[in-house]
């Protein structure tokens, strides 16, 4: 089975739900339509549901750690998520930084790559500076051209404020 990101997938079970919208589809329907692993669907699902874009009918068998997910059904809410490209591209962006944290990806990222970030959401007014913004630029970028801050990995930094 192909494993997607998790943004992928949450994209592509909100469109096939869409696509089928009103009728709710069967759980093992889906895993093979949408030719992904049922752990991944199953963590999307809940993670869907939770933000209320989907309907998960669904049960407790005795004994049961997880619930049994036997159906799904796009909700309105999912609906109108899918018509509006900007909320959805905030919601599930297929580059950059997820906005579900993915640790691995994170503690992979270089002091330099941060700061490469802050340039461009500086530059977009996504970050405001107040005074001496030039300077500011030129600083941060100073500063991620040095070679030694392109080695060094937010892992590296995690590591050192742990107790």
């Amino acid at each position: 089975m192909q494993e997607y990101e998790n943004n992928e997938i949450s994209r592509k079970i909100l469109s096939f739900l869409n696509d089928n919208y009103p009728k709710a589809i069967k759980f093992s329907e889906m895993s093979q339509d949408l030719n992904a692993d049922e752990k991944v669907l199953f963590k999307n699902l809940f993670f869907l549901e939770e933000n209320t874009f989907v309907q998960l009918m669904s049960s407790y068998p005795t004994g049961a750690t997880y619930p049994t997910i036997h159906m799904v059904k796009i909700r309105d809410e999912g609906k109108s998520l899918l018509e509006d490209e900007d909320k959805l591209n905030a919601l599930f962006p297929l580059e950059g930084l997820s906005s579900r944290l993915d640790l691995y990806h994170l503690n992979s990222l270089t002091v330099s790559d941060i700061i490469n970030n802050m340039l461009v959401m500086i530059e977009k007014g996504e970050i405001a500076v107040e005074k001496n913004k030039e300077s500011l630029l030129k600083a941060l970028n100073d500063l991620s051209a040095e070679p030694a801050v392109s080695e060094i990995k937010l892992r590296q930094i995690f590591e050192r404020l742990t107790p």
